[in-house]
């Protein structure tokens, strides 16, 4: 009798637990089990897990420009860029919702044109300045008040976003690297590297009217000619 009532006790458990996970949120399973860093600024917010950055975006900033700014917080080759400095301009951006509340577009935010007219013509004009969609963002949840849309930003603060390189590639100060050929092979017993790529998402911050986002950054690449 008493196994037969500590069964039943165990059965009991495990239905509430199964419960419980069954009423979850997508906002609550998608944090679930993580060890996550929240920093609030700006209006946004972000939640950073062991390989992930996501944006909480408010539907009150939908439409809005936003500025993303880049700036070389250390380096081990001064001739690259130099500390505090912002090697591109900023970056101004805006999202929008995509034909469905699943999904968030990013526009490059386009400037206000302001010209004398009809209604018709100006709302002519505006249609005619829209910046592009450069990037789609598949939103993983709503936030529990449902004024907030979820978004994986790995990709735009770690991946390779030409405008947000705080070294280019591309154009200079990169030093071509010579090796014999039994380190590296090739008939002209050279090898030449160059590249870019980020490598993770170290740390993020937070201060009066902004989010901050760190990351680490390597570079690699071959030049083809050898």
């Amino acid at each position: 009798m008493e196994a037969g009532a500590g069964d039943r006790k165990r059965d009991k458990k495990k239905k509430q637990e199964a419960d419980t996970a069954a009423k979850a949120t997508p906002y609550e399973k998608l944090f679930k089990d993580k060890r996550v860093e929240t920093v609030r600024g700006g209006g946004l917010t972000l939640h950073l897990t062991a390989d992930k950055l996501y944006l909480e975006l408010p539907d009150s900033l939908l439409g809005r420009g936003l500025m993303i700014t880049t700036t070389i917080e250390w380096t081990g080759d001064p001739g690259d860029g130099l500390a505090h400095q912002q090697p591109v301009p900023p970056y101004m951006v805006e999202f929008g919702r995509g034909k469905s509340d699943t999904l968030l577009c990013m526009r490059e935010f386009a400037p206000v044109v302001i010209v004398d007219g009809s209604p018709a013509m100006r709302e002519a004009v505006g249609r005619s300045n829209i910046g592009p969609i450069v990037a789609s963002y598949a939103v993983k949840a709503r936030t529990p008040d449902g004024k907030s849309s979820v978004v994986d930003v790995t990709a735009l603060f770690v991946g390779d976003v030409k405008r947000l390189r705080p070294i280019d590639p591309e154009g200079g100060n990169l030093e071509m690297i010579i090796k014999d050929k039994g380190q590296v092979g090739g008939p002209l017993n050279q090898f030449s590297t160059l590249g870019y790529k980020f490598s993770s998402a170290a740390k993020i911050l937070y201060e009066d009217r902004m989010v901050r986002v760190e990351s680490c950054g390597a570079y690699s690449a071959e030049d083809e000619a050898n």
